[in-house]
């Protein structure tokens, strides 16, 4: 093994780090390179892989723009701190996205979270599935009421290990409740359950990066957004900070879209037709801690 030492710079010129080394087993550029991105990877731009940095000698030859051959050996380059190689960064480009305003959303029922052959089996319900209805009776009752402790607005959760149908029952869940409930329920809690509207929001099926999103309640939002289109891709998407939106927001605008009036809409006890926000997650602290809160402040 080898000890080579190099500066990261931008494409700009600047210095993006001091002098640091690493250990190389075969002394070429490539194999320096893989080196230099697992040493330095979270100080890099996003989207920046191994074979985008570009390697010179020293800083006389990157003055001079002679960057090294990918398969060139570095022989004595980068023996000592002082003559450090020079590793170049290159500027990060962001893909441009059309801005909200031009971007055109209409509501769109949501695609199914299973992708398996177990999507297509007859669905067995529950055997508690009339306990689960009774609650969600009680839930709605609260809600005519005008009741808001946590006790009358409890939060359903579906919980358990790979494999075990917790997607699938996702998928059938606003079915299950259209039979089971509005078969029980008042006319008018049956009549809110016909007018729907159904939001699926995974973090899995190719939405899981959250680059750029840090607050939890936009996380949520942006792919409750992402649902009413289907022309950009979702690394677009998120990308684009005008789509990383609350999910009152996302209210908001499919009242507009579907001429519904803002106050008829209701998500889960939000004052806002009634919704039903289906969430599918790997356990994230910040996850946990987003739904503890909300369990007591009924947002």
């Amino acid at each position: 093994m080898a000890r080579k030492w190099f500066q990261l710079v931008g494409e700009d010129g600047r210095t993006l780090t001091s002098a640091t080394s690493v250990d190389v087993g075969f002394e070429d550029v490539d194999t320096f390179r893989k080196a230099v991105f697992v040493e330095v990877s979270r100080a890099l731009p996003a989207n920046v892989i191994a074979s985008g940095l570009t390697v010179f000698a020293n800083q006389a030859t990157y003055g001079a723009k002679l960057a090294l051959e990918e398969d060139a050996p570095i022989g004595s380059f980068g023996g000592s701190k002082k003559d450090a190689l020079v590793v170049q960064v290159p500027t990060q480009r962001p893909v441009a996205g059309p801005t909200l305003s031009q971007q055109s959303f209409v509501w769109k029922a949501p695609k199914s979270l299973v992708g398996s052959t177990g999507a297509k089996w007859d669905f067995q319900n529950s055997l508690n599935i009339g306990s689960l209805s009774y609650a969600i009776g009680q839930h709605y009752q609260a809600w005519t009421q005008g009741k808001t402790d946590k006790r009358s607005h409890p939060l359903f959760v579906c919980l358990d290990g790979p494999g075990t149908g917790k997607s699938r029952l996702l998928d059938e869940f606003p079915d299950v409740l259209q039979r089971q409930v509005g078969a029980q329920g008042t006319p008018a809690m049956k009549q809110l359950l016909q007018k729907a509207y159904t939001f699926k929001v995974t973090f899995e099926n190719g939405t899981t990066d959250n680059h750029g999103i840090s607050d939890p309640s936009k996380m949520i939002g942006t792919r409750m957004l992402y649902q009413l289109q289907n022309s950009v891709d979702w690394a677009i998407f998120r990308g684009n900070s005008d789509n990383q939106v609350f999910p009152g927001e996302v209210l908001t605008m499919l009242s507009e879209i579907t001429g519904t009036d803002l106050d008829k809409i209701l998500l889960t006890g939000l004052r806002l037709e009634m919704h039903f926000c289906v969430l599918k997650m790997r356990r994230r602290a910040s996850f946990t801690r987003f739904i503890s809160v909300n369990a007591s402040q009924r947002i």
